[in-house]
């Protein structure tokens, strides 16, 4: 019995009745039919001593298509490999101090013959304010370090962005406020529900439902008593405050252009209007809209 069934097996085999069922299955995938590899050796920009090789990976498919991929090693001064399969390697000078970063957590540090390890380890690290500072996370808490990992903010805090002008949004709880990049001091103090920032050196705080717009350093352009603000589209940013049933207006260099007594405010084109009694109509200035 177990004989017939296996040449009735082997008869169907040799007969060809799968095969179509399996050139008409593989003409329709799209199979992997081969793989290539190129290298290239890049010079780190402004140094000529450190370098990295990037390995391109081509998957070639049936269907004529393919996909690429890269993969880095950084190489030593002699053209040796140093570190292999890296995804990113970016490369930051300040001073006469190279220092590199590694899949964005880990720090070396390159002299003229090989690379030193950092004195820590770190889960995140980005390059900031012309690469002399370094914002840092370390066992989840985030902070500050300069090229040397001298620490200028404390490893406690629950995020910290940078503002782009010297100062870094700071999260410490479920508060928010803003820290020196240069020296660690307090700019906004650490008190508010919420900081967006909206311009150039501008925030909008948010305390205990109440509203106002700050500079990153500080400085209190309008206080934080308002009920809403909201953003005009303008050629130049323009904010509508407003406080109970008035309105009044601030730009995104923290100058006032309408005081907080206006009971309407209207927009046509990039031309804006303030009125007290919501019939008379004041021209907002052009010029010092610009």
């Amino acid at each position: 019995m177990k004989k017939k069934i296996l040449n009735f097996i082997l008869a169907i085999l040799l007969s060809g009745s799968f095969c179509y069922a399996a050139t008409s299955d593989s003409s329709n995938t799209r199979r992997l039919i081969g793989v290539t590899e190129r290298t290239e050796i890049h010079n780190f920009e402004r140094c000529d001593i450190h370098k990295e090789q990037e390995i391109i990976t081509t998957k070639h498919y049936s269907d004529n298509t393919k996909t690429e991929y890269s993969t880095y090693n950084l190489l030593n001064p002699d053209g040796s490999i140093a570190m292999r399969n890296c995804r990113i390697i970016t490369h930051h000078i300040c001073d006469d101090v190279h220092y590199l970063i590694i899949d964005g957590s880990r720090l070396l540090f390159g002299t003229n013959t090989n690379y030193l390890n950092s004195q820590y380890s770190y889960n995140y690290l980005k390059p900031v304010y012309n690469e002399t500072r370094i914002i840092a996370k370390k066992n989840n808490k985030y902070g500050l370090i300069d090229v040397k990992e001298n620490t200028i903010i404390p490893f406690q805090y629950n995020n910290l962005i940078d503002l782009k002008d010297g100062s870094l949004k700071t999260q410490l709880g479920n508060k928010y406020g803003t820290l020196s990049i240069i020296d660690g001091k307090f700019l906004v103090p650490i008190m508010y529900d919420s900081l967006k920032s909206v311009s150039d050196n501008i925030l909008i705080a948010q305390k205990d439902d109440k509203y106002g717009i700050l500079s990153n350093s500080g400085t209190v352009i309008v206080p934080v008593n308002c009920d809403k603000i909201k953003s005009v589209k303008l050629f130049s940013p323009v904010y509508s405050v407003k406080r109970g049933e008035l309105y009044g207006l601030a730009d995104k260099y923290g100058r006032v252009l309408a005081d907080i007594k206006y009971k309407k405010v209207k927009q046509k084109g990039d031309t804006l209007y303030v009125s007290i009694d919501g019939k008379n109509w004041e021209l907002i200035d052009a010029v010092i809209l610009k």
